[in-house]
């Protein structure tokens, strides 16, 4: 789930609220974060055939979408390389074959995200949350994951996480992951 900054500070009062679901909004009065629950990319570009994807990329590359809201949003194959998107939500995503090379996801929150074939080489995920996350093919290397709750997370084949790696992320987190497959 998303994490939300709780200072008492005016400006999370004003426009970082908790994220209501319900409402899909945030609670605060005003909001200066992009909020996407369900966004469906396939269905914005006007694409009826999913096959499409493979000529039709959706590009995010290098925007500032810090704290950004994409609940359950569908951005498979989305160019979202060297994006800033410290502490975004993408709480059940699609993001299949979504490139995400050398962006800034500190703090985010990827929690159960199908994050298969995606590329996370040289992002900055420190402190993120990948629980449940299904990385199948992922590429991770250069990956930072410092502090990254990964509970849960199916890691097989992916690039850039050989068997070394994985046993420091579990000596480090003293965590488990689920289905971890190096090939």
């Amino acid at each position: 789930m998303a994490r939300i900054n709780t200072s008492g500070h005016p400006s999370t009062l004003l426009f970082h609220g908790e994220y209501d679901e319900k409402n899909g909004r945030r609670k605060s009065l005003f909001s200066n974060t992009l909020v996407l629950p369900g966004f469906d990319a396939l269905e914005a570009a006007k694409i009826g055939d999913p096959k499409a994807l493979n000529t039709i990329k959706q590009t995010l590359h290098g925007r500032h979408l810090e704290g950004a809201v994409f609940y359950r949003a569908d951005l498979r194959k989305a160019n979202l390389a060297e994006a800033y998107l410290q502490g975004a939500s993408f709480y059940q995503a699609k993001l299949q074959g979504a490139a995400f090379y050398n962006a800034n996801l500190q703090g985010a929150s990827l929690y159960q995200a199908k994050l298969q074939c995606v590329s996370l080489a040289d992002a900055q995920l420190q402190g993120a949350w990948l629980q449940g996350a299904q990385l199948q093919g992922a590429n991770l290397e250069n990956t930072q994951l410092q502090g990254a709750s990964l509970d849960g997370a199916e890691l097989q084949a992916c690039k850039g996480a050989p068997a070394g790696r994985i046993a420091r992320w579990r000596r480090a987190s003293g965590r488990e992951f689920s289905k971890i497959d190096t090939c």
